[in-house]
């Protein structure tokens, strides 16, 4: 069932689904590869990797730093290595996929490595992929890649166009924003703010309402008398860490208003450290 309970919203779940669909029925309808863009921090790299695995398929990560050498035409032996890893692993019935992500850091069209040997060579390959994507030299099965990047247009136009690359523009509507922050706040409230955080900070981004969840956790654990000591290596003892920790899972919950507090005092000091950035970045 597509839209089952998870953290993963049900709309980008459909995609990654389809795409890992069609790609190992072998089908020639969707490009071998996804490229998700959007802006940061509104959770593309959890929700590929949850998707993926949610469907019970392995990854393969190929690192965006794989893809910077000093030896020519290495990180092109990266690409090359990786999905024939994984071709073999799909010809023995076992789903994989790779994923790449910020993609746009390393292979965008950036003024210091848009015209590398290692570059050009990693894009040739990619398009040498999507183009044939059973060909023996990448193993001769069919591999779903999947990519993430903020900007689109920082990317090798011919290797975005339509039949090589498979494009979805990721900004979660506020319903879904609210949708994955009533999950997340589950653990550490019972009571439902999810509206009320959205409605108040609608342009902070999925990632600050996750660092929220963190905050609550901490609050929650500071609340443990043990959690007052001042040596660190009583902390390292699994029985004292066992007992602090479980005051965040065993009963401990914030008030609606405690969490609200919180995403305000964490507001306010991310405005101003922004603040005080650009105003030394002025200077």
């Amino acid at each position: 069932m597509l839209e089952r309970e998870s953290s993963v919203c049900p709309r980008f779940f459909r995609v990654v689904h389809q795409h890992l669909l069609t790609n190992f029925l072998d089908m020639d309808a969707r490009p071998p590869i996804l490229g998700i863009f959007g802006p940061a921090g509104e959770g593309k790299t959890f929700q590929v990797e949850r998707s993926i695995e949610d469907c019970q398929t392995e990854i393969l990560w190929i690192n965006a730093g794989d893809l910077e050498s000093d030896n020519a035409g290495q990180p092109a032996r990266v690409i090359v290595d990786t999905l024939r890893q994984a071709s073999a692993e799909i010809r023995a019935g076992r789903p994989v996929a790779v994923v790449l992500h910020d993609i746009d850091t390393t292979l965008g069209e950036w003024k210091d490595n848009t015209g590398t040997v290692n570059h050009q060579h990693v894009l040739a390959e990619l398009m040498h992929f999507a183009d044939r994507p059973n060909n023996s030299r990448f193993g001769g099965v069919r591999v779903p890649v999947l990519v993430t990047g903020n900007d689109a247009k920082k990317m090798y136009e011919p290797l975005t166009r339509a039949r090589r690359m498979a494009l979805f523009h990721w900004i979660p509507t506020a319903s879904e924003k609210v949708a994955v922050l009533r999950r997340m706040l589950a653990p550490v409230t019972a009571q439902d703010v999810s509206v009320a955080l959205v409605e108040t900070y609608p342009a902070y981004p999925v990632a600050f309402f996750a660092d929220l969840v963190g905050l609550a956790k901490e609050e929650l654990s500071r609340r443990h008398p043990l959690a007052r000591i001042k040596d660190m290596r009583q902390l390292l003892t699994p029985d004292v860490r066992e007992r602090i920790v479980s005051t965040v899972s065993q009963g401990g919950l914030l008030t609606g208003e405690e969490l609200m507090g919180l995403a305000r005092t964490a507001a306010e000091q991310r405005q101003g450290s922004l603040e005080n950035f650009l105003k030394d970045a002025s200077q």
